[in-house]
């Protein structure tokens, strides 16, 4: 799946561009307040995934929580609730409800849809995402579709199939069995990783307590035991190759369409 993914100098871009064309839009129209921030760096995620979990010493330290947000990514969250702090002028702006401002017209569909078709234009994406053990994905964002909605979509209903798949399949199901018996040695009771560091008395508390460190611990030394990376890893590379295969002519059309969001958006940056 990595050669489908955007690079991080790539979503960055995207990020980037959209901002500062949202910025431009509001500013065209005459309003100037509580404009979109530009984002410096991709953010990482704060959440372990099913294919990663804490290595001995973090769940001895930190239970399930990850470490301490860098700069970056505290700077990225503020920059992401952004709109939240939108008085109703600015969001009628954003989403067209508002259709003149300051004697001037408003783009169809306000300053998002406005910029979203900006940056997907000469490649429009499409607006539905089938899925093979779900209902179609329905991409369109309001009237109109970003590029990382669209790439994310199609990658991500491609993770969440083979995903579906990984974990219907015996060899993870016998290797689950395995885990589940070793954590019932060490006093906890339960039948996936995934209870375990989805619990949800875990997330009553920003620090871990005893017994999420205690869990924690159990968990990973279970899942070494019970070769949890190793199945996982070859269970699911062999799905998403088999469903990549099958939704070839759909990937390639998205890449070629990532290449012509990208040069939009690198005119938007001026490069």
């Amino acid at each position: 799946m990595d050669d489908y993914w955007p690079k991080e100098s790539e979503y960055l871009a995207l990020q980037q561009a959209e901002a500062i064309l949202v910025n431009k839009c509001l500013k065209d129209l005459g309003y100037t307040k509580n404009p979109q921030p530009i984002p410096r760096a991709v953010s990482s995620t704060q959440d372990y995934s099913e294919m990663e979990f804490p290595t001995k010493d973090e769940a001895a330290a930190l239970g399930y929580k990850k470490p301490d947000k860098s700069t970056t990514d505290i700077e990225n969250s503020q920059g992401a609730q952004w709109d939240m702090r939108a008085d109703k002028v600015q969001l009628s702006l954003l989403n067209g409800e508002t259709t003149s401002f300051a004697g001037k017209k408003v783009p169809e569909g306000g300053c998002t849809n406005h910029v979203n078709r900006a940056l997907t234009e000469g490649a429009e994406p499409p607006r539905t995402v089938k899925s093979d053990n779900g209902p179609p994905l329905e991409v369109i964002d309001g009237q109109s579709i970003t590029p990382l909605s669209a790439v994310e979509s199609l990658l991500g209903l491609i993770q969440y199939d083979a995903a579906a798949y990984t974990l219907q399949d015996s060899r993870t199901q016998d290797m689950q069995k395995k885990w589940s018996g070793c954590m019932k040695e060490s006093g906890f009771d339960y039948k996936t990783p995934g209870d375990a560091s989805g619990d949800e008395r875990w997330a009553r508390s920003s620090r871990a307590t005893g017994e999420e460190i205690a869990t924690a611990k159990a968990d990973t030394e279970c899942r070494r035991k019970a070769n949890y990376l190793g199945v996982m890893l070859t269970v699911r590379s062999a799905y998403e190759k088999q469903i990549i295969e099958n939704r070839a002519e759909e990937l390639t059309t998205m890449k070629s369409n990532l290449k012509v969001w990208l040069r939009n958006a690198h005119a938007a940056l001026g490069r």
